[in-house]
């Protein structure tokens, strides 16, 4: 048989793939915890667990993989060794660690909700924490350059109560990166987190971004992409308490044969929550750009119904 060498002769390999999997779909796991389902929300259930082979492999047949770019993802899929690495920078004094895996920190926020994203967990060896305490004065910026070659990442954005601050994480070099970024803001705190991801060309980036946001916080999500082959971003995001605020901003740039995929959930336990999506790109040539959301919540009072983007229990999305 060819090896598939092209873009193209890799989705039409896919395509191939999807029309098997038709008639031979392997069944979902069984045993595991999933998010919400039920008749009218079953295509938002997910399964969640640390273990990679609690997931089916990927297929376009998933709703959560629908949009994605399978043929270049697929390699990460099998979850080979590193043989590269990512080389994160910061400035001097800026509040960032680096800690073993092993850590108590890792894990509090995120339980994997997809493939990828357990595997980048397993195969992590550290994780790279920023904390916020206080009022910063100033945005830490943390550099992420990958040099080449399969890497795994993990960083926590650890906010304390009442605490004010922007994190700013930039991507840029080359790399087949799968990683994890679990942000916790806590009671009270106001945090602006900034995620650029401007690769190059031959880049393959998975990162799922799993937000914890406490009683009275408020977060700002900012989202941008401009290089790489494929990028795909998944925040899922869930409120500890009463009255938090989350604003989920995105803006991409697609360029011929790049691939965007941006996959958010956002999930209202708790009462008196609040969030507000807006997303915006800009394409050049014959460029991919896909963007999906999945939001559920409870039912609004009907003095809140009339604020713009408050979650129901299922909204329509206008790009579909």
């Amino acid at each position: 048989m060819t090896e598939l060498t092209t873009t193209e002769d890799l989705e039409l390999g896919e395509l191939q793939r999807a029309k098997a999997e038709l008639t031979d779909a392997p069944a979902a796991p069984e045993g595991h915890t999933h998010g919400r389902g039920g008749e009218g929300g079953r295509h938002l259930e997910r399964t969640f667990s640390r273990d990679p082979q609690a997931f089916p492999e990927p297929n376009s047949r998933q709703e959560l993989w629908r949009f994605a770019a399978l043929p270049r993802l697929r390699p990460l899929f099998a979850a080979p060794e590193a043989d590269g690495s990512i080389a994160f920078s910061w400035a001097s004094g800026a509040p960032v660690e680096v800690v073993p895996i092993s850590d108590s920190r890792v894990g509090s926020v995120l339980t994997p909700f997809d493939r990828l994203s357990a595997i980048a967990l397993s195969k992590a060896t550290d994780a790279l924490v920023i904390t916020v305490a206080g009022e910063l004065t100033e945005p830490v910026v943390v550099g992420a350059k990958g040099s080449g070659g399969v890497a795994y990442g993990h960083v926590i954005v650890d906010v304390a109560p009442h605490a004010t601050g922007t994190v700013v994480l930039d991507h840029v070099g080359s790399a087949q990166y799968a990683a994890n970024v679990e942000i916790k803001v806590g009671d009270g705190a106001t945090v602006t987190v900034v995620s650029i991801q401007d690769w190059d060309d031959d880049t393959v980036h998975a990162s799922a971004h799993a937000v914890l946001v406490g009683r009275d916080a408020r977060l700002r999500h900012i989202n941008i992409s401009f290089g790489g082959s494929a990028v795909r971003v998944t925040p899922a995001v869930r409120f500890a308490g009463p009255g938090g605020d989350v604003e989920l901003l995105g803006l991409f740039f697609a360029d011929a044969g790049q691939h965007i995929d941006n996959r958010l959930l956002v999930d209202h336990e708790m009462p008196h929550c609040k969030c507000s999506v807006g997303l915006d790109r800009r394409r050049h040539h014959s460029g991919h750009r896909y963007r999906h959301r999945h939001l559920r919540g409870q039912p609004q009072p009907a003095a809140h119904r009339g604020r713009p983007r408050r979650l129901g229990a299922e909204p329509r999305d206008p790009h579909r």
